[in-house]
């Protein structure tokens, strides 16, 4: 058992951006020092299917019914307590944890309908999802760069923050894609907000602000090495460096030598459907494969139109060049090895 204080890793990732092929690289069964879901993540899965059941992503909350407002309070407080039974559990055998979210299926609606529409959001003890807190009372303050439901506390004193962001200009077509696959043309078509809410980097920079700016004396900022401070960005196109790899693993406490580049492919005889589609791409594969990692706007743009048509390649063009300066942003506080 390791004497250092285990860190709890939470990889916050939005859909699509490789955070497979991150866990895939860190070889997180073969790591001795964590404590493994059997998932790798997606603990708050549950809250999702809320979500989408009843048509609620980039839906602003004055338009939820309050049945709709229970239920995603409830899937969220049951995700919660087995989050926290997780790193309870973790803790009592003194290991670190290593985990992926994707930002958008934690998101406050509050926080949400905020960039929905920039005019005060009506408040009250219905609109509150923050586990923890009485039914029916005002929870504490919360800070308003922490776009999730997760308690500030709890986000600052419990786990150790990555970022893993993606070029949007391959990271929002693959979104499209499986979108496409799933609910077919004319739902996508009609899904605008669904896309804006899912394609963009606005939510990972405001969390990751709410993580660099912070005063609270409760968050770690130290890793395993003190040039490396929390939060931590990674990029994907910078997943096939392997010395980059084996040095952040070590920096969050996982063994770099026993990262790995290469594996069998495996097939998908078993995997349920939305695991096979989220994941489609990893199985097939042995290694890192480098041309879907480094996007080149221009060059992508050029074949949208032939494969998604005029009215979806147009939205898409909006939606990656909108989502740009977050990008680079995020992009030029990355982590470099």
């Amino acid at each position: 058992m390791s004497t250092q204080s285990p860190i709890h890793t939470l990889l916050f990732t939005i859909p699509r951006t490789a955070s497979n092929l991150a866990t895939q690289l860190l070889n997180l069964p073969s790591q001795p020092g964590i404590h493994r879901h059997p998932e790798d993540g997606y603990i708050f899965l549950p809250a999702l299917i809320e979500r989408f059941k009843h048509d609620l992503p980039g839906k602003s909350i004055s338009d939820w019914t309050p049945s709709q407002k229970a239920a995603l309070k409830e899937a969220f407080a049951q995700s919660f307590t087995s989050y926290t039974a997780f790193l309870a559990t973790a803790s009592a055998e003194g290991k670190s944890t290593y985990i992926k979210e994707h930002i958008n299926w934690l998101l406050d609606p509050i926080s949400e309908t905020s960039f929905l529409d920039p005019s005060p959001t009506p408040t009250s003890p219905s609109t509150y999802f923050l586990p923890e807190h009485p039914p029916g009372t005002h929870p504490p303050p919360k800070d308003p760069n922490n776009v999730t439901c997760l308690p500030d506390a709890f986000l600052l004193r419990d786990i150790s923050p990555t970022f893993l962001i993606r070029h949007p200009a391959l990271t929002f077509p693959s979104a499209l894609r499986n979108a496409l696959s799933n609910q077919g043309p004319d739902v996508v078509l009609a899904a605008t907000q669904t896309q804006w809410w899912e394609c963009t980097y606005r939510w990972t920079r405001a969390l990751w602000t709410f993580y660099a700016t912070t005063s609270d004396s409760g968050f770690r900022r130290e890793t395993r090495d003190p040039r490396v401070t929390f939060p931590i960005v990674l990029d994907a196109g910078d997943l096939g460096d392997e010395g980059l790899v084996r040095r952040y693993a070590e920096v969050v406490g996982l063994e770099g030598a026993k990262v790995r580049f290469g594996w069998e492919a495996e097939g998908l005889e078993g995997v349920g459907r939305l695991e096979a589609r989220m994941k489609d791409t990893l199985l097939k594969s042995t290694g890192v494969i480098g041309g879907k990692l480094r996007g080149d706007l221009q060059r992508e743009k050029e074949g949208w139109r032939e494969e998604f048509g005029e009215v979806l390649a147009g939205r898409l063009e909006g939606l990656v060049e909108e989502a740009m300066g977050d990008y680079e942003f995020l992009r030029g506080v990355r982590f470099r090895g």
